[in-house]
């Protein structure tokens, strides 16, 4: 974010000032400090020299240009290169305003034009625009006529020459659009656009009615009726759009051929408007509504060649939608200029590709000022009083307070220069750790934001270099794993995945996706039972698993041979578009109540109902193959994972047991111990499910697995005469079914191979031929993914050593 941008004259005082995110209280301490550090460092440097600094983690340039200093204050992802880039937007139009290096009576003599410029390049703390025509149309708006043909009268060529002569000091902007996804776009620029940024005239072709400036002054163009001129977005300009004629022809529309021209072709017409926008540098969004299923015609083929011809030879972009919906999710009301947030070796660019657009602001308001006041700001402020706890009185100053943090029942202070010396100081840069295939990197991984690694702009070499080194990792699969660190200072490191993109446009270059990946603490290890684990009686029938298969495909968004259902790109967030609409509402009714859900946002927010009433057989199947059964309320919510570790005929048996009914389920199972984690002699097993399903810890299953080992060892170490072996298989069995839920098979591998071998070495044959008839040999492959042992090697691990004599 841009905190703050100053002007000052040469002895200190501030000409003008915009902060962002900086609470009053600090305002006068960035003042005094900016200030003073133009003092020291301003002199006698070079008009336009940029200098640089750093405080409080924050970055500052700042610069001389004439007798003006101008500071700008940034963070995060404005470091020094992007807060060079703002200082040259800014330099650029004070010197476009004033003509030369402004003097500083020449700055306030074009106060108010400077701050027009300014608030147009940085809004809200955000770089919105850096393009000087744009900025200058502000104070200059200039008129682009575009004749269809149809509704206006035929000229000469004369008349035309004279028309586009007059039309250099006003631009237009014609839109032909739904009423409602129009109503909305209104509505939001009101609300969210900065003033005098984006400005909308609504002009009517086809009218019975003739009212515009250029029928007055030039003649011609009749039934075209100025609606509403051009200016800021207010609610003059969505009762316009509200109220717009119904029934009116238009000039054209894409079912109907073009006029054509009194000279040359309509390529030739198409020709002389694109030139003359790209003269006057303007840039043009074109949406084309076409619902699915419009058979195509010669007509509209011709009208989609004569229209993607225009895009080709002027700044234009065209985009298709078929809904209402999708049309509001491609009407943008700020268009956020992209900043880079590094650039370094290979001469690459890396920008946000993606980024969460974050839910407006809503600000306390206060209503104590005088109605008559005009300039009152209506700001609440607050202010904190920290006092201490043996002196409830006194009011504790700045420079006596210190942070703690809690460090078990302990409070350890820590100052600000301490933890300034902790903190983790990286240096800047991106660094290569190495190459994987692309399939061991799960996309779950993926973390945070989308960046985009780009060549820099005009640079062949960076361009061959990018090119071919994301063309040799897609050839080969593979994807990179890099280190970044965005900026100098920067307490965080940045570990992540990047993969290629190749371009399949002619005029769009090769380029990175780098994703951040997770580091060990972020990740979460949830593990849970399969169904392989379950008995057969639990698990669903070809016919279930069919029917749940087909429910899946059926709310498919990307259908095979279908187009893709709400993409991102045409899909607006819905809290923010009903939020919009009910803060108009609330403008001009105070009392009024929320409004229901509106149709366009219910298509994103709820299922089709067109396609729930088409797969109504469907769905209807879905039910008759799943028996439905009231899920009674545990009285513990613990008794239903200890019941996982026993099988099905177990938990019934022990449920139909009459202690389980008048003391309750779990302490019939599970009877009180001495002490939790400790499995005792009376009822190994039950302890050690017991332990299993505590899990106080990440390594509570690990440790419960140790417990029974060591019981185990114990139990096979003091038997006499076998009289504990039968005990001991119980233990093993238990112990092998638990290594399979919790997927820890080389645990149990291990030591029943350890185990194997000492009965072996003692001749003792029996205790194998035990375990092969309770089944606890090795667990294999197919019980267990993760297990290295064949079924071929379970089954030869528990047969006695062929003997030698």
């Amino acid at each position: 974010m841009i905190l703050a941008v100053l002007f000052s004259n040469s002895d200190g005082n501030i000409l003008i000032e915009r902060f962002h995110g900086v609470p009053a209280e600090e305002r006068l301490h960035w003042r005094s400090f900016l200030v003073k550090l133009g003092a020291d460092n301003l002199k006698g440097a070079k008009n336009e020299e940029l200098l640089v600094a750093s405080h409080k983690s924050v970055s500052i340039v700042y610069t001389m240009i004439g007798d003006v200093c101008l500071y700008i204050v940034g963070k995060d992802e404005y470091d020094e290169l992007a807060l060079a880039e703002v200082i040259f937007a800014i330099t650029s139009a004070v010197k476009d305003v004033c003509g030369k290096p402004p003097t500083e009576r020449l700055f306030l003599d074009k106060y108010g034009r400077i701050c027009l410029c300014l608030d147009e390049i940085v809004w809200k703390g955000l770089l919105e625009n850096t393009e000087k025509d744009r900025v200058r149309s502000r104070e200059s708006p200039f008129v682009f006529s575009l004749r269809a043909g149809g509704g206006a009268d035929e000229r000469s060529a004369e008349v035309d020459a004279r028309e586009r002569e007059a039309a250099g000091r006003k631009h237009w902007f014609c839109y032909w659009m739904l009423a409602h996804p129009c109503m909305a776009f209104c509505k939001k620029l009101r609300i969210s656009a900065p003033p005098l940024s984006d400005e909308i005239g609504v002009v009517l072709f086809g009218t019975k009615e003739t009212c515009n400036e250029l029928a007055k002054e030039l003649g011609g163009y009749k039934h075209v009726v100025v609606a509403c001129d051009i200016k800021v977005v207010d609610e003059e300009t969505t009762n316009a759009l509200q109220n717009l004629p119904r029934g009116t022809s238009p000039v054209t529309d894409a079912q109907h051929p073009l006029r054509d021209p009194p000279q040359g072709t309509k390529k030739d017409q198409v020709d002389t408007i694109a030139d003359q926008m790209k003269r006057h540098e303007i840039k043009m969004d074109c949406i084309i509504f076409r619902e699915s299923g419009v058979r195509h015609n010669a007509v509209m083929d011709e009208n989609d060649q004569l229209l993607y011809h225009f895009r080709e030879r002027s700044v234009t972009k065209v985009v298709q939608v078929d809904s209402p919906t999708s049309l509001l999710g491609v009407l943008r009301t700020r268009n956020v200029l992209p900043v880079t947030v590094f650039r370094g070796d290979l001469e690459v660019w890396v920008y946000k590709k993606t980024s969460e657009e974050k839910f407006p602001t809503l600000k306390k308001y206060s209503d104590k000022a005088p109605a008559s006041d005009k300039f009152a700001s209506h700001e609440v402020k607050v202010d904190y009083e920290y006092k201490s706890v043996l002196e409830p009185d006194t009011v504790v100053p700045p420079d006596q307070r210190i942070k703690g943090y809690l460090y078990g029942p302990q409070v350890v202070p820590i100052s600000s220069a301490e933890w300034e010396a902790v903190k983790f100081k990286p240096e800047k840069g991106v660094k290569l750790l190495g190459f994987t295939d692309r399939s061991s990197i799960s996309r779950h991984y993926f973390m945070k934001d989308v960046f985009s690694f780009v060549p820099e702009p005009g640079n062949t070499k960076a361009v061959a270099a990018i090119s071919a080194l994301a063309r040799a990792m897609s050839e080969m699969n593979k994807v990179a794993i890099l280190r970044c660190v965005w900026r100098q200072g920067q307490g965080n490191v940045a570990l992540g995945v990047l993969t290629p993109n190749i371009s399949s446009a002619k005029n769009v270059l090769d380029s990175f996706y780098f994703n951040i990946l997770p580091f060990a603490e972020d990740i979460r290890e949830f593990q849970f039972r399969s169904f392989s684990s379950l008995p057969s009686s639990s698990q669903p029938t070809e016919e279930q698993q069919e029917a749940a298969d087909n429910l899946v495909k059926m709310l498919d968004l990307a259908p095979p041979g279908r187009e893709e259902i709400l993409k991102p790109d045409f899909t607006p967030n819905p809290m923010l578009e009903r939020f919009y609409r009910y803060l108009d509402l609330k403008s001009k009714q105070p009392d009024a109540n929320v409004p229901p859900l509106d149709k366009c946002l219910k298509k994103i927010t709820e299922p089709d109902p067109d396609v729930i009433d088409y797969q109504a057989p469907l769905i209807k199947k879905l039910g008759n193959v799943f028996e439905l059964k009231e899920n009674p309320k545990k009285k513990k919510a613990r008794t239903q994972d200890r019941l996982t570790y026993t099988g099905a005929d177990d938990q019934a048996k022990l449920l139909e047991e009459p202690s389980a009914e008048k003391v309750g389920v779990s302490e019939a199972l599970y009877p009180p111990k001495k002490k939790a984690g400790e499995i005792g002699d009376h009822n190994p097993v039950q302890d050690f499910e017991a332990m299993l399903t505590q899990r106080s810890s990440s390594t509570w299953v690990q440790t419960a697995i140790e417990e029974m080992q060591k019981y185990i060892t114990a139990l096979i170490q003091d038997s006499c005469d076998r009289d504990n072996h039968q005990k001991a298989l119980e233990c093993l069995v238990a112990l092998r079914k638990a290594c399979i839920i919790e997927q820890e098979p080389n645990e149990y591998n291990g030591f029943v191979t350890k185990l194997c071998q000492k009965f072996r070495t003692a001749g003792d044959a029996k205790f194998l031929q035990l375990l092969s008839s309770k089944n606890a040999s090795l667990i294999s492959k197919e019980e267990a993914p993760d297990s290295d042992v064949t079924e071929e090697m379970a089954s030869n691990c528990l047969k006695p050593e062929p003997s030698t004599q």
